[in-house]
């Protein structure tokens, strides 16, 4: 009966571990409306001085990108453009490290759980020690789903980065210099050039025309 309870238990805390490692799964995929990469490719085929207006009306009210695009939308002068959208490029990256670590928080408490509830079960009757074995079994199972989840949200991240500044090269087309790539942190793809991409700055740097 003791083994049965602590299996109970052990299902509990794999299912919440799992829960919450896939909960940053979710965040990072609606930190922007997912169209960034879509948006860039029609603001390419509009004139530069249309862009905003038309990211403004592309985009719902409340995402990432409206909020952007009517920011800049009411700022007439080029320096401050840049730095409206540096912040809201602070406030993205933010947004993405935001429970970034709870995955890997979770396969260490589904696995720590699952070890210490097995010992327990089989401390409280070791004749059975098929609950031991089908308890370290239920952690190793959610463990796996917590580490899937941490690979499909360090994948949003990368996507989430990649779409956002393909976005914004296209909508400030080639009216403000586009710098070097960001490396304030080592993003995943860093090394072949899928890092965290462009941050738009004023300055003499070249431009990188969409």
């Amino acid at each position: 009966m003791a083994g049965l309870v602590f299996l109970a238990l052990a299902v509990l805390v794999g299912a919440g571990s799992a829960a919450l490692a896939w909960s940053q799964v979710r965040r990072t995929a609606r930190v922007t409306s997912g169209d960034c990469a879509a948006l860039a490719r029609a603001l390419r085929r509009l004139p530069s001085y249309e862009r905003i207006g038309e990211l403004l009306r592309r985009t719902a009210p409340g995402t990432w990108e409206h909020d952007l695009a009517e920011e800049l939308g009411s700022i007439p002068d080029d320096a401050a453009q840049v730095a409206a959208v540096n912040l809201a490029l602070s406030e993205l990256e933010r947004a993405l490290a935001e429970g970034a670590d709870w995955p890997r928080s979770a396969v260490r408490i589904s696995l720590l759980s699952a070890l210490l509830m097995a010992f327990a079960a089989f401390l409280a009757d070791p004749s059975q020690i098929r609950w031991s074995l089908g308890i370290v079994a239920t952690g190793g199972a959610a463990a796996i789903l917590c580490m899937e989840a941490a690979r499909i949200a360090k994948r949003n991240e990368t996507e989430q980065r990649r779409a956002v500044d393909e976005l914004i090269a296209a909508a400030f087309g080639d009216r403000l210099p586009i710098a070097e790539a960001r490396n304030a942190r080592n993003a995943p793809g860093a090394a072949d050039g899928a890092g965290r991409g462009p941050t738009p700055r004023r300055g003499s740097g070249s431009r990188r025309r969409p």
